[in-house]
């Protein structure tokens, strides 16, 4: 098992620093050339930026489940990597019915109240789930993650949508390809810092604790991990206001100009 020693090991250490100097290159190179590799002054729309936030800390709770459930499912309940696709499936029908839900709201409505209230939908669910024990049913496991389907599928889409709706037409290739890279890069954070998290945790609760079986050291740190994603997602939903409060404002800009064209018309 992992430990924080390992963590702490010097070429771990080295490799993390190195990491950060050349995104820091990345980043200084970026704003100097004429054709970037990813136009990082769409940050300067705010719309754009908050949607970039809730799109990455969305894929990291995302990601964060699916690696998750599958090391309950088998490690913890010893079950088949079958049971773990079924406990899966609800989740996945219900986020594809609420991204199209989401979408004609948004439609119709406009950003206003649909992002948020999948936000809080979606932190509650992650939130429950991490208050399971080895004797937790798996009818208790599929209702909530379907229910985080719901609110990821109320969120995703419409958060996605908003801020790519603000970015200026000559900029919309761009835009999307920094959006896919901020999803890509947090899932892939999200799959590494939570196995992380889980190993050492795991031998942290073992060593801890002659009490505990593997596979309730398991459970425990299953948890914690879902309590962190859940908090993480709480936290996100001020920035789905505010992204849906500066929709509105560009919504009523536009309207008022569109208003002095016809009038000069």
């Amino acid at each position: 098992m992992s430990s924080v020693a390992d963590l702490t090991h010097p070429t771990n250490l080295i490799l993390l620093i190195v990491g950060i100097i050349w995104m820091y290159l990345f980043v200084k190179v970026e704003k100097q050339v004429q054709q970037p590799l990813l136009d990082l002054s769409l940050f300067r729309i705010p719309v754009y930026t908050y949607s970039i936030l809730l799109t990455t800390i969305s894929s990291i709770g995302l990601f964060a489940g699916i690696f998750l459930i599958p090391l309950l499912i088998q490690q913890a309940f010893g079950l088949s990597a079958i049971v773990t696709g079924l406990v899966f499936l609800p989740s996945a029908l219900f986020t594809g019915i609420f991204m199209t839900v989401g979408g004609r709201i948004l439609d119709k409505k406009g950003a206003k109240g649909v992002i948020t209230s999948g936000l809080l939908v979606l932190a509650v669910g992650t939130l429950v789930m991490g208050f399971m024990s080895i004797e937790t049913s798996l009818a208790f496991i599929i209702f909530w993650m379907a229910i985080r389907g719901i609110g990821n599928g109320l969120s995703s889409m419409p958060s996605t949508t908003t801020g790519m709706n603000a970015v200026p037409d000559r900029l919309v290739s761009r835009g999307s390809a920094l959006n896919n890279v901020a999803r890509q890069m947090s899932s892939a954070f999200a799959v590494v810092f939570i196995s992380i998290f889980y190993e050492v945790r795991r031998g942290q609760i073992m060593t801890s604790s002659s009490t505990f079986s593997l596979e309730q050291a398991s459970v425990q740190a299953i948890n914690e991990a879902f309590i962190f994603v859940g908090i993480l997602t709480f936290l996100t939903i001020p920035i789905g206001y505010m992204l849906e409060k500066k929709s509105k404002e560009e919504d009523l800009k536009e309207r008022k100009m569109e208003e002095k064209k016809q009038a000069v018309r």
